[in-house]
């Protein structure tokens, strides 16, 4: 029985230590999201005051992306040598498709928005996206209902909306594209976990999600984009 407790308590010891890195490794991913999070909220909300094309710019953005993604893919299959991901064409359609769609509509919506109202209305706003990943998480099981995990989502999202509640000047418009954004993000997120582990479809790492995914974002928002502001864009910089 001694034994027993001693083993017992020794696995316990041994996990501590990996659970300590854990959440130091965890740390070290989500502070610096946060602060470029944070840092490119204050910038595109800036640089669209002077530049009028929010979508024209994501486009933008998804293009380098996608060009970044081959180059870091490649690179890191060379490194850690193993094959790259491979793809069937339903599988990209039927399961990649719904992520950069949604992706897609997230990402531009937002930018979008945030030409439209200010930085506290978006921080509202968008705040309401985990509400939106609880809700699709739920629905594809990826999480268990429970009342602490719902009582964690409303403290977050009514902290947020409380924070900002009172500095904030309203637009119609503004607010339909960032809660249609929060939704897409909802979406997108849930879809994104599903994808990741599934270990049939072979994605080594986040690299092969974005090199999958951002031609479908692409398509997605660069019609929208040619369509309101290509006469726009075309006019602006025939000026310059």
């Amino acid at each position: 029985m001694n034994k027993f407790k001693i083993s017992v308590q020794s696995k316990h010891y041994m996990t501590m230590p990996f659970r300590l890195k854990n959440f130091l490794s965890s740390c070290l991913l989500v502070l610096p999201y946060f602060m470029f999070s944070i840092g490119i909220t204050f910038y595109q909300r800036s640089f669209l005051q002077m530049f009028h094309f929010p979508l024209l710019v994501v486009s933008c953005h998804l293009v380098l992306k996608f060009l970044a993604s081959i180059f870091f893919r490649c690179l890191y299959h060379i490194i850690m040598k193993i094959p790259s991901a491979q793809l069937s064409w339903d599988s990209k359609v039927s399961k990649f498709a719904p992520i950069g769609i949604s992706s897609g509509i997230d990402v531009g919506f937002s930018n979008w928005g945030l030409e439209l109202v200010n930085v506290s209305l978006y921080t509202m706003t968008k705040s309401t996206a985990i509400i939106f990943v609880l809700i699709n998480a739920l629905i594809l099981r990826l999480e268990k209902a429970s009342v602490v995990l719902f009582l964690i989502v409303f403290s977050i999202s009514g902290g947020l909306f409380l924070f900002t509640f009172k500095t904030t000047d309203f637009s119609i418009l503004g607010f339909v594209l960032l809660l249609t954004a929060s939704f897409a993000s909802g979406f997108r997120w849930t879809l994104s976990q599903f994808v990741m582990q599934k270990a049939d479809m072979g994605m080594k790492s986040p690299v092969d999600m974005m090199y999958f995914s951002q031609p479908w974002m692409f398509i997605a928002i660069f019609p929208i984009s040619l369509f309101l502001e290509g006469k726009i864009s075309f006019t602006y910089n025939f000026r310059l």
